[in-house]
């Protein structure tokens, strides 16, 4: 089966939304209604962070863009943004049938306001290891991601295995849908040598077709999902 180039990245955010869909049935009340907290302020980080990118690590068509101070802004970061949002925050609770224990005293603007000031921060990190020592935009978003996690864990080691497990499934996922991307459309490394800016470059290493970067960033996102906001609003996971 052959893909238009200009379907590809809704193609691929299709699998991921149906996953959000499944973890939200499998849900009980209060983590669906986290999870689709944290999609909401996934759509606006989808789009924010998505601007590292498109100078050093990819450039992708899209199904509906438009441009924001001649920025382009993709349907697709939105869909992704949302569906991995709530996915890395909800799915160990309710693959493991934890409980959350609810932020008492906390509103739902404060709730925001604590998400997105997570992910700005990651982004002014991330922008710094860029511009001023030179890193690849994946690679450093990945490891501002993973270094703040270890700094909350440092004050809540119980977060360590809701980190770790998340982390595990997150990267399963990401490769799962990359990989059966390739089994199933026949022209999917050519779209991925016309979008990926470091396909044959040193850093473009592969394993099963699927990029190394993608590994490790999908590996540093789960990680750091259940531990930066829990940690920040002092959320517990109990049986």
């Amino acid at each position: 089966m052959f893909l238009d180039q200009k379907c590809a990245y809704f193609v691929l955010c299709t699998p991921f939304l149906a996953i959000w869909i499944l973890l939200f049935f499998l849900a009980n009340k209060e983590t669906r209604r986290h999870q689709i907290l944290r999609s909401i302020v996934g759509i606006f980080l989808g789009i924010f962070f998505e601007t590292l990118y498109f100078s050093d690590y990819w450039f992708p068509q899209s199904v509906l863009f438009t441009s924001f101070f001649s920025i382009p802004v993709f349907i697709e970061d939105a869909i992704f943004g949302f569906s991995v949002a709530g996915i890395g925050s909800t799915c160990y609770e309710t693959l493991f049938s934890k409980k959350r224990t609810r932020e008492k005293g906390i509103s739902i603007v404060k709730k925001i306001f604590i998400a997105v000031t997570i992910g700005v921060v990651i982004y002014c990190f991330s922008l710094f290891l860029i511009e001023l020592i030179g890193i690849n935009s994946i690679f450093a978003t990945a490891l501002s991601m993973f270094l703040f996690s270890c700094a909350a864990l440092t004050k809540r080691v119980d977060l360590i295995r809701p980190a770790i497990l998340t982390g595990a499934i997150f990267l399963l996922l990401l490769f799962s849908i990359y990989s059966g991307g390739f089994l199933i459309f026949l022209n999917a490394e050519e779209i991925l040598k016309n979008w990926w800016m470091l396909y044959n470059h040193p850093m473009g290493v592969r394993i099963a077709n699927v990029p190394l970067s993608e590994i490790i960033w999908a590996w540093s996102f789960g990680f750091a999902s259940p531990t930066l906001y829990s940690g920040a609003t002092g959320v517990h996971f109990k049986n």
